[in-house]
């Protein structure tokens, strides 16, 4: 895989995550859905909290070493 395929591949999935976060909050009552509601919950802003966290940092570590080639940032 490469570098941009990377990057497209997490951003997409991210986002993804985020929405459906979104639509959890809005769509699913955590007094009647019981255990299930809790596991889609966590489990979801996991996944997008990760993924928004690996996108800030392989950004900040390209805006950072700049002269070094990308490839080798994000392996290091």
């Amino acid at each position: 895989m490469n570098f941009k395929n990377f990057l497209s591949i997490m951003g997409i999935t991210t986002t993804g995550a985020w929405i459906a976060l979104i639509l959890i909050l809005n769509q699913i009552d955590p007094t009647k859905s019981g255990a299930l509601g809790f596991v889609l919950f966590y489990s979801v802003l996991s996944v997008a909290l990760s993924g928004s966290c690996t996108l800030l940092g392989t950004i900040y570590r390209i805006w950072k070493f700049k002269e070094c080639v990308v490839h080798r940032v994000v392996i290091d």
